[in-house]
Parts: structure tokens; C-alpha cells; sequence
């Protein structure tokens, strides 16, 4: 999802660029007399990157679904907390904040260097995808576990395939090299976001998702005593 943003966006650049540049010396018989519509790069990349975002809306991974056939373990936890649980996972709204600015004032600059507004846009898009990368939203109800990132489905797992969950201390760059969504070897991905308690998720494919949250203790008590009582 995040290439297609990336790659559409810089297509759309090029190609708005391009044509606003023919458009410009058309009928010119001296074409150094005329210039680039700086508009039309930062015009363009907003354009691609609305293409990239609607295409990656369409992505489906398409797997088959295994059904769990066995109940967690006696020893795993179990909450009776209630439904859904939604949980914001990542940099804080004020951390988000101070990154998309870092992000942008490399565009500042060059927006007063150039007195135009062009690079606003590139990098104020630009601030927008690094923020997704650092920022998901975590929602267990009971039909399924859900991770949002970019407004859309990164993950998606039935609660019938969860075999057990179980807490653990997790520490991103030690446990997966880093932070966001990662993977560890095959088939064990992780939201990994920060230090601290994560719920563990184990399905009947063989898929592993660890999660970091404050809310570990009420999501893996939750999908234990719905797997419980889906086995019943």
C-alpha cells in the first residue's frame, strides 16, 4: 500500500510536470523563453498519491481462512472486558504532530526560497505517509482482530482462528529490529511501536501477531474467552 502512494505519487509529478511543460511552449517560437509551472510538481504528487491511496484501498490478501478446532490453553488469561476494544497504537497525536513537522520544514524553506507553494505539497503529503508508518489503530470486537493503518485494513484475522493469546514484554528493535509493522521469520508479524506489554495472538494457519498496547491484558483475556466459547 505504502509503494503504490509512493510510486503513483511520484508517476503523477511527472507526468503533470510534463504536460504543463508541453502546454507552456505550445505555439512558442522561442521555447527559452518559457519555464516550468512550479505548480504542477506539487499539483501532480497530491494527484498520484489520491490515485496510490484509492488503488491500495483494493488490496486484499486473499488467504484462506483456518478454522481453530482446539481451545486455548487453561493457563493462558481470560478478562470479561467489554466489546470492542480500540486501542491507537504508535506515535501520539503530539509526537505525530512534531514528526509531519520536521517532515514539512524542509519544505518551508524551499516554498520561501522559491515563492511558490509547490513544496508544500510534496512534503506535506510526504509528513502524512511517514506519520502512517508509525500510527495504527487496533480494534477487537467479536467477530475479528483488526489493524488500520493508512485508513485501511492492514490485517485482518477471525476470531475463529485463534488458537490463544498470551502477554509478553516486547522491545521492538531487539525483538524485530526495529519499529511499525514488522516481520520476524515466516509467518510471525508484528505492530511493534513501542517498549512495554504486547498481546501475543497465535491462529490455526500458523500465524503469529504481537501487538504493543497498554490494553495486552484485556485483549488476549477477551480472544481467550472467545475462542473458549467457540469451541463450546
Amino acid at each position: 500500500r505504502f509503494m503504490l502512494v509512493v510510486g503513483l505519487s511520484v508517476v503523477g509529478l511527472i507526468t503533470t510536470a510534463n504536460f504543463a511543460l508541453l502546454y507552456t511552449q505550445l505555439d512558442v517560437t522561442d521555447p527559452s523563453t518559457t519555464s516550468l509551472p512550479l505548480w504542477s510538481i506539487g499539483v501532480g504528487f497530491v494527484i498520484g498519491g489520491v490515485l496510490g491511496w484509492i488503488g491500495a484501498s483494493f488490496l486484499r490478501d486473499y488467504r484462506v481462512r483456518t478454522l481453530a478446532t482446539i481451545e486455548p490453553s487453561a493457563g493462558l488469561p481470560r478478562s470479561r472486558c467489554a466489546l470492542p476494544i480500540s486501542d491507537d497504537v504508535g506515535f501520539s497525536t503530539k509526537g505525530s504532530v512534531i514528526l509531519a513537522a520536521i517532515t514539512l520544514s524542509p519544505g518551508v524553506v524551499m516554498a520561501l526560497a522559491t515563492r511558490s507553494l509547490w513544496p508544500l505539497f510534496i512534503f506535506g503529503a510526504l509528513g502524512l505517509l511517514v506519520v502512517s508508518l508509525v500510527r495504527f489503530r487496533v480494534i477487537v470486537d467479536e467477530r475479528e482482530i483488526r489493524v488500520i493503518n493508512m485508513g485501511m485494513a492492514a490485517m485482518t484475522y477471525d476470531i475463529d482462528e485463534v488458537v490463544g493469546a498470551d502477554i509478553a514484554e516486547i522491545k521492538p528493535f531487539a525483538d524485530f529490529g526495529g519499529w511499525g509493522l514488522k516481520t520476524k521469520g515466516r509467518r510471525n508479524y508484528g505492530v511493534v511501536t513501542r517498549t512495554g506489554p504486547a498481546v501475543v495472538i497465535t491462529f490455526a494457519c500458523g500465524d503469529r501477531l504481537t501487538i504493543t498496547t497498554p490494553e495486552a491484558e484485556d485483549i488476549a483475556g477477551s480472544l481467550n474467552r472467545l475462542a473458549d466459547a467457540r469451541t463450546r
